[in-house]
C-alpha cells in the first residue's frame, strides 16, 4: 500500500545515505601505481571481495524480497501478440505497399473485424475476474502497531483552521470597513466614568499644607461667580439727567431770549479782529469792497452770525459791495447774508451791492479773475454791465478794489485766495471771516502779515459787535454758549464732589463696622 506523509520524508532522507554506500562498494580505485605498503598481520588474511555488495544478500533479505515481489500474472493473448513492426519489412517513407493496407471498412459498419475478434474476448474473461488479494498481506489502510507509535505528535494532532464566515455581512464604516468576521466589541469591554487616582500619601510639612490649602481656595474661588453688592441710588437715574436738562435750558434760554450774558465775554476782543475793524474804518465812503463767499450751506448758520456785524460796519461806512463766487452756492449765500443787512441799512440790489455770480475754475478761474477780471465777469447776476456803475469805473483789476473780505468754511479755498490773490496785490487790504473749524489752519497767514485781520466763528462775530458797540446776534448766540458751557462744568464738579463725599462716607462706615466686629 502508499506510505503516509509522515514515513515518505523519512524513506526520502534515508535514500541518499543509501546511494553513497553501493557508490563507495561499486567503483575501485587503480591502486598499482601506489607504492607498497607493509600491511599488519590482522589484517594480512582479509581477502578482498571479489562480488559485489548487492550480490551478497543475507537469507533473511532475500526472503522479504520473496515476499514483497508480487506473483506472475500470465500472459495474455494482446501481450503474446508480436507486434506489427517487428513482422513487417521496413521500406521507405516514400514507397507504398498494398500489402500494408489494412481493411478499416468494416470499421464504418458497425460489425467487428476478425482480427479484433479474439482480442475482445480474452479482455471480456480478463475483466470479469476479481483479483484475490492474500490473506498474510496487510490491508492498504492498517499500518502495524508497531509502526502506529512511531507516529509523530503533530499528525496526530495537527491545527484545524477555523471556518470562515462567508455568510456575515462586511463592516459598513470605520476603519475595518469592508472587512468579514470582525469580532464586535462587547458593551463591558468600554468603561465609562472618571479614573481615579491612586492614593499615594505623601510626606509634606505643615506650611506645604497649608499653601495646598492656599491654592485650592483660590481655585475654588474662581468657579463661584462673584456677588456684586449695588447700593441703592439716592434718587433715580432718570430724574436726575431730566433735571440736568432743566437747569440747562434755563439758563441757556434765559441768556438767549433776554440778551444777558452776564459779562462772561471778553472786554477786549483779539488782535485779528480789531485788525479787521482797522481794515474796515479805513475804506472810504461810497469805496468798492469785494466780498467773496466761499462757504457751504452746511455753515450758513454760523457763518452768517460771523459776517453779519462786518457787513453792518461796512454799510454803515457807505461802500459799495461786489460779491461773487467760485463755487455754484456762493451766489445763494452771497444772497442770503446781504438780504437782512441790506433792508436794515436801505440798500439797494443794483445801486450799493451788486452780485457777479459764480466764476468757475477753481484755481484757474482765480488766476484769470486776477489777470482779465471784466473779461470773467463782465456781467451782473440781473443782465447788466457790472463795470459801468459809478463806483466801479476805476477798477480794472482786483489790486483796484478797496478792501477784499473772504468768508470761507475750507481751509483749502481761503489758501488758494491767499496764495492767488493777497500775494498777487499785498498793498490791497486783505481779511477773512472763517469758520472756527477753519481758523487755526488760516492763524499762520494772520501771524506772517499776508492777512491783515480775521474773525473766527461765532465768538469772533461776538468781539467784534463788541468792538463797534452794536449788538447783534453774535453776541446773544456767544453769551447763551458761554453760559451754558459754564453751567455744564459746574455741574460736573458738582457731582464729582458728590460722588467723592459719597464714597468717603461708605469708606468710613465699613470701617466702624469692622472694628467694631
Amino acid at each position: 500500500g502508499a506510505l503516509p506523509d509522515w514515513l515518505s520524508g523519512e524513506a526520502e532522507e534515508a535514500a541518499p545515505a543509501e546511494e553513497a554506500a553501493r557508490a563507495e562498494n561499486l567503483v575501485h580505485a587503480d591502486t598499482s601505481s601506489l607504492p607498497d605498503i607493509d600491511i599488519p598481520d590482522w589484517l594480512s588474511g582479509e581477502s578482498i571481495s571479489e562480488t559485489p555488495l548487492e550480490e551478497q544478500q543475507t537469507d533473511w533479505l532475500g526472503e522479504l524480497r520473496a515476499e514483497e515481489e508480487p506473483e506472475a500474472v500470465e500472459p495474455t493473448a494482446v501481450e503474446e501478440m508480436p507486434p506489427a513492426a517487428e513482422e513487417e519489412t521496413a521500406v521507405s517513407p516514400f514507397m507504398f505497399d498494398e500489402d500494408l493496407d489494412v481493411g478499416l471498412g468494416d470499421l464504418d459498419s458497425g460489425e467487428t473485424p476478425d482480427w479484433l475478434a479474439g482480442v475482445e474476448a480474452v479482455a471480456e474473461e480478463t475483466g470479469t475476474e476479481e483479483p484475490v488479494a492474500p490473506q498474510d498481506e496487510l490491508q492498504p489502510s492498517e499500518l502495524p502497531s508497531w509502526l502506529q507509535e512511531m507516529k509523530p505528535l503533530e499528525a496526530v494532532s495537527s491545527p484545524q483552521l477555523l471556518p470562515e464566515e462567508e455568510h456575515e455581512p462586511p463592516i459598513a464604516a470605520g476603519p475595518l470597513a469592508g472587512l468579514r468576521g470582525v469580532l464586535p466589541v462587547g458593551a463591558q469591554a468600554v468603561r465609562v466614568g472618571k479614573i481615579t487616582p491612586p492614593s499615594v500619601k505623601l510626606n509634606v510639612s505643615e506650611g506645604q499644607e497649608a499653601d495646598i490649602g492656599l491654592l485650592r481656595s483660590l481655585l475654588d474661588s474662581e468657579e463661584r461667580p462673584e456677588e456684586i453688592t449695588r447700593t441703592a441710588p439716592v434718587t433715580s437715574q432718570r430724574v436726575l439727567r431730566w433735571l440736568i436738562a432743566l437747569v440747562l435750558f434755563l439758563v441757556v434760554g434765559w441768556s438767549l431770549f433776554t440778551g444777558r450774558q452776564g459779562n462772561i465775554l471778553p472786554e477786549v476782543p483779539a488782535a485779528e479782529v480789531q485788525g479787521v475793524f482797522r481794515q474796515v474804518e479805513n475804506v472810504p465812503s461810497r469805496g468798492a469792497v469785494l466780498l467773496a463767499f466761499e462757504y457751504q450751506p452746511a455753515f450758513a448758520g454760523e457763518m452768517d452770525v460771523a459776517l453779519r456785524p462786518v457787513l453792518n460796519h461796512l454799510m454803515l461806512r457807505g461802500a459799495t459791495l461786489v460779491s461773487l463766487s467760485t463755487s455754484p452756492e456762493g451766489a445763494l449765500m452771497a444772497e442770503h447774508a446781504l438780504h437782512t443787512p441790506a433792508g436794515e441799512h436801505n440798500y439797494t440790489p443794483g445801486e450799493q451791492y451788486l452780485h457777479l455770480g459764480y466764476v468757475p475754475g477753481g484755481t484757474a478761474g482765480l488766476t484769470a479773475l486776477t489777470e482779465r477780471l471784466h473779461m470773467v465777469a463782465p456781467l451782473t447776476m440781473s443782465g447788466y454791465d457790472a463795470w459801468a456803475h459809478p463806483a466801479l469805473q476805476n477798477v480794472n483789476t482786483l489790486g483796484d478794489f478797496d478792501l477784499i473780505v473772504l468768508a470761507s468754511d475750507d481751509p483749502d479755498t481761503a489758501r488758494a485766495w491767499v496764495e492767488q490773490v493777497a500775494s498777487r496785490y499785498p498793498e490791497t487790504p486783505f481779511v477773512v471771516v472763517a469758520s472756527a473749524q477753519a481758523a487755526p489752519m488760516l492763524e499762520p497767514y494772520y501771524q506772517s502779515g499776508q492777512v491783515d485781520g480775521m474773525v473766527a466763528g461765532v465768538m469772533g462775530g461776538a468781539g467784534y459787535e463788541r468792538q463797534t458797540g452794536i449788538p447783534g446776534l453774535a453776541q446773544r448766540y456767544g453769551g447763551a454758549f458761554s453760559m451754558g458751557v459754564l453751567v455744564a462744568v459746574g455741574l460736573i464738579v458738582l457731582g464729582a464732589a458728590l460722588q467723592l463725599g459719597l464714597t468717603l462716607y461708605q469708606l468710613q462706615q465699613g470701617s466702624v463696622k469692622g472694628k467694631a466686629s
